[in-house]
């Protein structure tokens, strides 16, 4: 996509997200991991030391799952989990 230079950072123009969002209606929201292992370690990590719940978790998968809609990705990358995480 599209980006404009402002102050040395690349940044989309609105215009570019709400295309990029309404392209991202069109498509599944992913549920599998484009690499078990390493996402799973993330997501025991979290619940080792950040004390997730079961229910974090849950809303976590659920919200990387929509990062990687919104980023074209057919399955949620470790990248996507770790955005959700914050």
């Amino acid at each position: 996509f599209p980006s404009h230079d402002i102050g040395g950072k690349g940044y989309e123009s609105l215009d570019d997200i709400i295309k990029r969002v309404e392209l991202s209606k069109l498509r599944v929201i992913p549920n599998e991991y484009k690499n078990d292992s390493s996402c799973e370690l993330l997501l025991k990590t979290a619940v080792d030391w950040l004390n997730f719940s079961i229910n974090d978790i849950k809303v976590i998968k659920h919200i990387s799952g929509v990062i990687a809609c919104l980023g074209g990705s057919e399955k949620i990358e470790v990248e996507h989990l770790a955005e959700a995480s914050l």
